[in-house]
């Protein structure tokens, strides 16, 4: 089973999936916060990443439907309880390809999320932003990584952007080009409507600062999202849970609680 830290001791329960070339370290300040009051709080590694597996099969685990198959058989563990899945960016795609499939989940809040789906392509997502780079090489330079670290927030320190590279580092290399492989080759769903599918409540959140995704792109689908619309965070960028993480546990609470009504 995938590598996963668990906080709180609940019935209802967060499952956190991270993005690319991260790991379960980047919720830390959310497994720390008030929500272990009232929630268990699980936050994994991806196959490839952290302290998950390295893949002899990179081809199959690590395209985008293969990290889909991993979470589901992770997340068939927990079928026995109540669940909202919190998904950042390329997590966002990884929970759309088998949304419609998993049993106990009350529903999906998804954080800078890169997912695909109602006919949208890459150039309707992404920015044109050339210190993305490293999330689709197997080993940037130095000068391209610290570039990347500086892209994912607004006021990060040194110290977490030391810890972004080292985390990145930790990432076995062909996470990067297998994945990129898969989406290059259009292996993928649609995966905003398998989301929609579920008819499960759905809160899409942004930084509002996100120098990699246009913010506003989900909102001109047909998604139907909580309160209308995505939410956006102040004086964030890409990875909110590292920039304002008090304010995304508001908000994840919040959503959890409509869920579990």
């Amino acid at each position: 089973m995938l590598h996963y830290i668990t906080k709180g001791n609940s019935e209802k329960q967060i499952v956190f999936i991270h993005g690319n070339s991260q790991s379960s370290d980047y919720w830390k300040y959310l497994l720390d916060s008030s929500l272990t009051t009232n929630y268990t709080l699980i936050a994994l590694d991806l196959p490839g990443c952290g302290n998950s597996f390295k893949s002899e099969t990179p081809d199959k685990d690590y395209s985008i439907k293969g990290l889909s198959k991993h979470v589901k058989e992770f997340l068939s563990h927990f079928n026995s309880k109540e669940y909202i899945v919190v998904a950042c960016s390329l997590g966002a795609n990884v929970i759309g390809e088998i949304a419609d499939e998993l049993s106990n989940c009350k529903g999906f809040l998804l954080l800078s999320p890169s997912i695909i789906g109602f006919h949208l392509t890459a150039a309707d997502i992404l920015k044109p932003n050339p210190n993305l780079t490293p999330l689709f090489t197997a080993n940037p330079t130095d000068e391209q990584l610290n570039a990347l670290a500086e892209e994912l927030g607004v006021n990060l320190s040194n110290v977490v952007k030391e810890e972004i590279k080292a985390i990145f580092h930790k990432v076995d290399p062909n996470f990067r080009t297998f994945m990129a492989a898969s989406i290059g080759t259009g292996d993928y769903s649609d995966e905003l409507q398998k989301i929609q599918n579920t008819n499960l409540p759905v809160a899409v959140v942004f930084g509002a600062e996100d120098k990699l995704c246009f913010i506003d792109y989900i909102d001109k689908t047909p998604l139907t999202q909580w309160h209308g619309k995505s939410q956006l965070v102040a004086n964030s960028g890409h990875c909110v849970m590292l920039d304002q993480p008090d304010e995304l546990a508001k908000i994840v609470n919040e959503f959890v609680i409509g869920c579990f009504k």
